[in-house]
């Protein structure tokens, strides 16, 4: 007589998901961090290199007209 075969997934499928599970959750934590931390990170050092605060203003004059935001 066959052992009775039930609609589990295998092992091979759990890890699988597993492996994709921690794959999305890393990557959403990769992305909520460099939302949140890395502007002011990148503001700071801008500061630090001698640009002026809220300089963009000036700096946009000198860009050609096609590449103005």
């Amino acid at each position: 007589m066959a052992p009775a075969r039930t609609n589990s997934a295998g092992l091979a499928t759990r890890l699988l998901a597993g492996q994709a599970i921690v794959l999305v959750a890393g990557a959403l934590t990769v992305g909520l961090v460099a939302t949140v931390i890395g502007p002011p990170i990148f503001h700071q050092h801008l500061v630090e290199a001698g640009h002026q605060q809220n300089s963009l203003s000036s700096s946009t004059s000198r860009w050609p007209t096609a590449m103005r935001p």
